[in-house]
């Protein structure tokens, strides 16, 4: 496979938590092509299981897609943090719970056609509830505790309005999880 040649990059626009940048490449015909990145800080994610087996998951409202989903916790990785450091934080904000083992499960591109953010995914074990949840200001968050099947039976459901699982990370995370741990 023939890269494109790279001819140059430019902000098109910049804000609080995401960049545009626009890179001219020449392809191997010589077609110059305008690529549009959106640069992002990568970020994290955790499936966190309590000492009884159950999962738990935030719902929440997500405006660009307009409506309530079900989601594991994560978030953006902060300036000069790790990607421990960063989802023991996530999972402490968005459900009180702290937890003392993180394994890493997996690491992958959000969007590899448009952005290089990667999201680091783990498992979260050993949980105690210390607090309620204290996610950002403008994020409200109800916390739930559901058993690996009821989270497979909400997956697998195509009418289920109440709950719904659908963001990537989550689904990665949780289907990955189920299939390590109950074949």
């Amino acid at each position: 496979m023939i890269l494109p040649k790279f001819i140059s990059s430019n902000i098109a626009y910049r804000g609080p938590r995401q960049t545009i940048r626009v890179d001219r490449l020449e392809s191997h015909q010589g077609e110059v092509i305008d690529y549009y990145v959106v640069e992002h800080r990568d970020a994290v994610a955790a499936v966190p299981l309590t000492p009884e087996g159950e999962i738990v998951l935030i719902e929440q409202y997500r405006h660009p897609v307009g409506c309530i989903l079900l989601d594991i916790p994560g978030g953006l990785i902060d300036e000069g943090e790790d990607a421990e450091a960063a989802v023991k934080r996530e999972v402490m904000e968005e459900t009180g719970y702290q937890a003392d083992d993180f394994k890493l499960i997996c690491q992958f591109y959000t969007d590899p056609s448009m952005t290089p953010q990667q999201i680091t995914l783990y498992q979260a074990s050993g949980l105690i509830k210390i607090a309620e949840a204290q996610p950002e200001k403008s994020t409200l968050i109800n916390v739930h505790l559901l058993s690996p099947n009821t989270v497979l039976n909400i997956i697998n459901s195509k009418s289920d309005k109440k709950y719904r699982i659908a963001s990537s990370w989550s689904l990665i995370g949780l289907l990955l999880f189920l299939h390590l741990h109950f074949k």
